[in-house]
């Protein structure tokens, strides 16, 4: 999975929670002020995209920062996967 296929994995969890938004998720969208998220949604979304995504979340490996923006999510995300075979 590269990054644009992240951020498309990203709005497609973001539009099944948040579905009255019609802001477009791309990588300089803010996850809670321009997306509309909130503490719930960030965890139903980690859940999501470990379940969708093929991502391995280690939760002692996350900072406040990581959630700042779809951009900083994707770059989390991407440390994330599991390495090729």
């Amino acid at each position: 999975m590269d990054r644009a296929q992240m951020v498309e994995a990203i709005g497609r969890s973001v539009a099944a929670m948040v579905p009255y938004s019609d802001t477009p998720v791309e990588a300089d969208k803010r996850l809670f002020e321009d997306l509309g998220l909130d503490s719930t949604s960030i965890v139903e979304l980690m859940i999501d995209l470990e379940d969708n995504a093929g991502v391995v979340v280690d939760t002692d490996a996350i900072e406040p920062d990581v959630f700042e923006t779809v951009g900083s999510l994707v770059d989390f995300l991407m440390r994330c996967l599991p390495a090729e075979r």
